[in-house]
């Protein structure tokens, strides 16, 4: 899903956070659970900066086009493996409702991602990232879309 989108998505979570819970910390936390997960592609692009020895066009970045130009898929954020530390500290905090408000945007956010892009079921899971070594070509060819035809991520 496209960043402006993801704003008003996270955006509208964190104002039903507020008028369900009243606080303003849940309706500013879940705004930016719903948003700051996509600062991994700030690093991604990092990392594709350094391997090309100079600076890729930076609409590559905001098209999502370096994926498929860098040949990796590393969003290290996008894990629903992060899940189980935000609920263990939701199981030891005072803060249950808080942290059951971020891990919700931040559930959000990877499904409106995963519909939004036609790859693997299994995308969103760093383990099955890290298992096909983050080779953009082996999580798009493994849903049967080629990677010319992969869209915008």
């Amino acid at each position: 899903m496209r960043p402006e989108k993801h704003v008003l998505l996270a955006g509208a979570l964190g104002g039903v956070g507020f008028l369900s819970t009243r606080s303003t910390s849940v309706a500013v936390a879940t705004f930016l659970a719903g948003v700051v997960v996509d600062g991994d592609h700030l690093v991604d692009y990092a990392i594709y900066w350094k391997s090309k020895g100079g600076r890729p066009p930076l609409k590559e970045l905001i098209n999502g086009s370096m994926f498929r130009q860098w040949g990796k898929f590393g969003i290290c954020l996008h894990s629903y493996e992060l899940l189980l530390p935000l609920w263990a500290l939701a199981l030891i905090s005072d803060s249950i409702t808080l942290v059951s408000w971020v891990s919700f945007s931040f559930v959000v956010h990877l499904i409106s991602d995963q519909i939004s892009y036609p790859l693997h079921p299994l995308i969103y899971f760093f383990t099955f990232r890290l298992n096909k070594r983050f080779e953009f070509a082996s999580l798009v060819a493994s849903q049967g879309v080629t990677k010319e035809h992969a869209g915008e991520l």
